[in-house]
């Protein structure tokens, strides 16, 4: 795992990676693709709705539209 991720987990939640809540780190997971784009201190809707999307996907309750699909558009709920 990326060094950014460890100082971030660290500086965040003041722990690495390994020993967060899930939750805390599905909201790590959830910026990787767009760092700049989330706040990962604050309670932001856009992080929030990624972070379900990553859920519902782990739990097999959806699946990319296709290879392309990083954003897991596929996996938006009617909610957001």
């Amino acid at each position: 795992m990326d060094d950014r991720v460890f100082d971030a987990s660290e500086a965040l939640f003041g722990a690495p990676p390994a020993e967060v809540a899930e939750t805390e780190f599905l909201r790590l997971i959830a910026v990787l693709i767009a760092p700049a784009t989330f706040d990962l201190q604050g309670d932001e809707r856009a992080l929030r709705a990624r972070v379900g999307r990553i859920e519902r996907l782990l739990a097999n309750d959806c699946a990319p539209l296709d290879h392309g699909d990083v954003w897991l558009e596929g996996c938006r709920s009617t909610a957001e």
